[in-house]
């Protein structure tokens, strides 16, 4: 199982040990990419700036083009995404990486 993801709040920032309550909070804008089941997640926090929003969208279509050639759904819709990462434990352990975030976005 490999879940990764990345989290937006005016910058990017880890996900890497924090608990999803953590993760999953009004202010914040989430990408996570289910290796295994070939799924993107975008969570986006009712509070969220928009330039987050812009970002997770635009790191989620590039993601699904580096990583799945295109064939990855992007699913953005809040509960099935906490109810799909619960199912995996209550933290996600990977970040993704600096390289890739830098490489897509320029940050």
């Amino acid at each position: 199982m490999m879940l990764k993801g990345i989290i937006f709040n005016k910058d990017a920032q880890p996900v890497s040990g924090q608990k999803l309550s953590d993760i999953f909070k009004d202010d914040n804008v989430v990408v996570i990419v289910n290796e295994d089941k070939r799924e993107i997640y975008v969570w986006v926090g009712k509070k969220s700036n928009p330039r987050d929003r812009f970002m997770a969208a635009r790191l989620a279509n590039n993601l699904r083009w580096k990583f799945f050639g295109g064939a990855a759904p992007v699913i953005q819709k809040n509960e099935e995404i906490e109810e799909k990462v619960k199912a995996y434990g209550d933290t996600i352990e990977n970040d993704i990486s600096d390289e890739v975030i830098k490489e897509i976005l320029g940050i």
